[in-house]
């Protein structure tokens, strides 16, 4: 909540962080800057209306990260998120191989959360422009069924009230029964054919795309815990530009082509990050934090949760809100005790970077463990297939 009045020529704010504790920030502002209290006009009601709805979208995206217990979690977490590039990597894949039926039944059973920063998701204008750019690739009509992971490059895809963890995914997917297509064909040189769709089948490749991805993402984890070193250099240095990513062009092994969305899936995973070890930074024990630090963070990242961190967005928001943050100058905070606190956001930004390093490294080594990881699925697998097989196959007495 934040009330302003209009003071001599500053403009001060009035922020309650939390329950416990208000804090004032005074920022020198232009007078024009300034709303009088006048008769408001029909566009400033206008205005009005449209700051109202953004704060209730914003104030909704808070309370999906911000829990009861009073700590900042993500809408998915690691191994959550790389089943979300898998699955937008396969579901490209069968797609450009015009395979659209397996796409769309992959999509349906995932069903997928595709967040919107605005209310009219066709007011959103990179996700219309996505959108578009995508058909004209694929060459699609507007008489097709929309994919919606086809143009969605954002975070928190995976439903987790339908799969809470990772492998639960992978559990139902098997539970599932196959599906026949009679495809007709309209063109006399082409003939209709019949498409099974196996989800035992489809586990495992999602299963060797989730294993390729993770091999990427441990080059991937190891490049942004160098970036989060030498970003506080590099910006010193006045030379915060972007770093040098011709290694995404690359493949991570000889026998393997790089994924197909493996500049999206690296993109997407620096924001997974840097939004973690924010919230690491956040959730830190009060006795170790300083509180008016913390305040000012939670003010910035809440101002930009929407821009930054939900829907689908242009590449590079990460390393943009960083920017945002060091190019911040210092923000005088005063305390109800009357004791005033200069915030220098440099110092919050190395407080993140740090952590975002730290969980770099920590997802690294989980990345690296990912085909131990699915010795289970895939011997839940073999059990299903071997059914199917032996349903379709009896043998009369073996013994």
């Amino acid at each position: 909540m934040r009330r302003s009045l209009m003071a001599g020529g500053f403009v001060v704010s009035t922020l309650w962080i939390s329950s416990s504790f208000p804090i004032k920030s005074v920022s020198i502002a232009p007078w024009n800057t300034v709303r009088s209290n006048t008769k408001r006009s029909i566009s400033d009601h206008v205005l009005f209306e449209s700051h109202h709805h953004r704060r209730r979208r914003r104030r909704y995206h808070v309370d999906e990260l911000l829990h009861d217990d009073g700590k900042w979690h993500l809408l998915n977490d690691f191994p959550t998120f790389l089943n979300q590039a898998t699955i937008q990597s396969l579901v490209f894949l069968v797609n450009s191989l015009r395979d659209r039926h397996t796409a769309i039944w992959l999509e349906d059973f995932t069903q997928p959360v595709i967040r919107s920063r605005t209310d009219d998701r066709a007011s959103d204008k990179v996700l219309s422009k996505m959108a578009a750019a995508m058909n004209d690739a694929m060459n699609e009509t507007m008489a097709e069924r929309k994919i919606e992971l086809l143009t969605y490059h954002g975070l928190g895809v995976i439903n987790t009230t339908l799969f809470p963890t990772w492998n639960s995914f992978f559990e139902k997917l098997l539970e599932e029964d196959s599906v026949s297509y009679q495809i007709q064909s309209t063109r006399a040189h082409v003939p209709s054919y019949d498409l099974e769709i196996n989800p035992a089948s489809l586990c495992s490749r999602l299963v060797s795309v989730r294993e390729q991805i993770a091999r990427e993402f441990v080059v991937d984890l190891d490049a942004i815990a160098e970036m989060s070193g030498t970003t506080m250099k590099r910006f010193k240095d006045g030379k915060l530009e972007t770093p040098n990513l011709l290694f995404l062009e690359s493949s991570v092994h000889e026998d393997y082509l790089p994924s197909p969305l493996r500049k999206g899936n690296f993109d997407l995973l620096t924001t997974l990050t840097t939004q973690e070890a924010i919230h690491r930074v956040l959730n830190m024990d009060p006795s170790v934090r300083d509180q008016a630090t913390v305040g000012f963070l939670y003010d910035f990242y809440v101002s930009r949760i929407e821009t930054h961190f939900t829907g689908s967005n242009w590449y590079g928001r990460a390393e943009d809100f960083l920017q945002h943050l060091l190019q911040t100058p210092p923000t005088l905070l005063q305390i109800l005790d009357d004791t005033s606190v200069m915030i220098d956001p440099m110092q919050v930004a190395d407080l993140i970077l740090g952590q975002r390093e730290v969980v770099a490294d920590e997802w690294l080594e989980l990345a690296l463990d990912v085909g131990q990881s699915h010795t289970d699925i895939r011997r839940w697998q073999l059990d299903r297939l071997m059914g199917r097989y032996m349903e379709k196959n009896p043998v009369s007495g073996f013994e």
